[in-house]
């Protein structure tokens, strides 16, 4: 899960985004020696709230974008219960554009990456 805010300001308007997004992993690991990589697909989804201050007509929009990433990352047991993790992803993202206010919506098919320096904790486990 995470959250995003941004903000952008010209003369003729303001706008405002609220992003969301959710996935849920499903990865296979291989324990080597001193590192476990682990691999998989994660679908998710993305909801986006925009809004718009302006001296003309612009309503605030919900949209939602659902994707599919592809998961690989790298953990390294460090001391005690901790661990550092590199994670990476590239998602295939489906998107609707609109280029014109009254223009036609289409779906457009977004690429994006993503990578991650992860320190975590253990919790409940007897061995690590």
């Amino acid at each position: 899960m995470s959250a995003c805010r941004a903000q952008f300001d010209n003369d003729l308007v303001t706008t405002r985004s609220s992003e969301y997004d959710g996935s849920l992993a499903a990865l296979y690991a291989w324990d080597l020696r001193y590192v476990t990589v682990a691999a998989g697909m994660a679908p998710g989804v993305t909801f986006v709230h925009q809004r718009f201050e302006t001296d003309g007509r612009a309503p605030s929009r919900l949209s939602t974008a659902p994707y599919l990433a592809f998961v690989a990352n790298l953990s390294v047991d460090l001391f005690g219960a901790t661990f550092l993790r590199l994670d990476g992803r590239a998602a295939t993202q489906l998107v609707r554009v609109r280029t014109a206010p009254s223009g036609e919506e289409k779906l457009d098919v977004l690429l994006s990456l993503r990578a991650a320096l992860l320190l975590g904790m253990y919790f409940g486990t007897a061995e690590h």
